[in-house]
């Protein structure tokens, strides 16, 4: 019953371990029942309109639906000079209205 309430508290965990890292060289947590995590690929070419850029990132959005809770994670690579973030509401390839603001990490400028 112990590893039942880990799981459902977001408590358990996958780790694969190498030769290189025996301690774990990948890791992925268990995502419990209630809990949604979607992942998104951040490209110049879903601009509206289109951007030349070799900068990319990755955004997760993860809604627990227990508590309607919503927490959006953004790591990104080639935008050391980001201004601002955020999520805004439209279909694919249409301009939208922002919804959410995000706020960049004070200690490392890719989050």
């Amino acid at each position: 019953a112990s590893g039942v309430a880990a799981f459902q508290a977001g408590s358990l965990y996958i780790n694969v371990h190498t030769p290189a890292n025996p301690g774990g060289e990948l890791r992925g947590q268990v995502t419990p029942a209630g809990v949604q995590v979607v992942f998104s690929m951040l490209d110049g070419g879903q601009e509206v309109p289109t951007v030349v850029t070799t900068a990319a990132g990755i955004g997760a959005v993860t809604f627990n639906s227990n508590n309607n809770a919503l927490q959006v994670n953004v790591n990104t690579s080639g935008v050391d000079d980001a201004v601002a973030a955020h999520i805004h509401r439209a279909a694919v390839g249409v301009n939208g209205a922002v919804q959410i603001t995000l706020v960049q990490s004070l200690t490392d400028v890719s989050l």
